[in-house]
């Protein structure tokens, strides 16, 4: 916790990642098209259900704290919960990328951090790559994590393709 001043002395306030690289401001941390991606990926469902390696989860693969087990979410809900995950996973992996990278590598990254944990992301070989500057070689790594529990599953395997696809697309300049 950090301490804050405020009328009649210091108060604990929590302490939030700040991010300290120029090359950030150029991203929309929370895009739409990101949100849209990753709810087409994960689908949505109001009821808690256990994924393919028996995690319960609920909305749009959400997981961890906040799922409830036999409570039904609401639309309203489930948002709240993705924007804050999205966000979550998007801060670690600007947390542990040290090279610029794009909007579209930016989301393609932010959606693999989602689905494998920011923690996995960051000691994954894309960053590795990354952040050595092999840009096309972290990109195309991506394609590695189609599998859970082991297991390659074809869902997986799609969504995969389709990250990499989007983190090899260069960003079109405005005219």
């Amino acid at each position: 916790m950090g301490k804050e001043e405020k009328r009649g002395g210091p108060v604990n306030t929590p302490k939030q990642p700040i991010i300290k690289k120029n090359w950030v401001a150029g991203l929309v941390l929370l895009a739409a098209s990101l949100l849209a991606t990753i709810s087409s990926h994960e689908g949505t469902r109001y009821k808690p259900y256990y994924d393919s390696v028996g995690v319960l989860t609920v909305c749009e693969g959400i997981t961890g704290k906040g799922v409830i087990a036999g409570k039904a979410y609401t639309r309203a809900e489930c948002d709240a919960l993705i924007q804050s995950r999205v966000l979550i996973a998007g801060q670690g992996v600007l947390s542990c990328v040290n090279e610029p990278i794009n909007q579209n590598e930016y989301e393609a990254y932010t959606d693999l951090a989602y689905n494998i944990g920011t923690g996995a992301f960051c000691k994954s070989s894309i960053v590795t790559y990354l952040n050595q500057g092999n840009h096309k070689e972290a990109c195309n790594r991506i394609l590695l994590y189609n599998k859970a529990g082991g297991k390659v599953l074809p869902g997986l395997v799609s969504r995969r393709a389709k990250e990499n696809k989007q983190c090899l697309t260069p960003v079109k300049k405005a005219a």
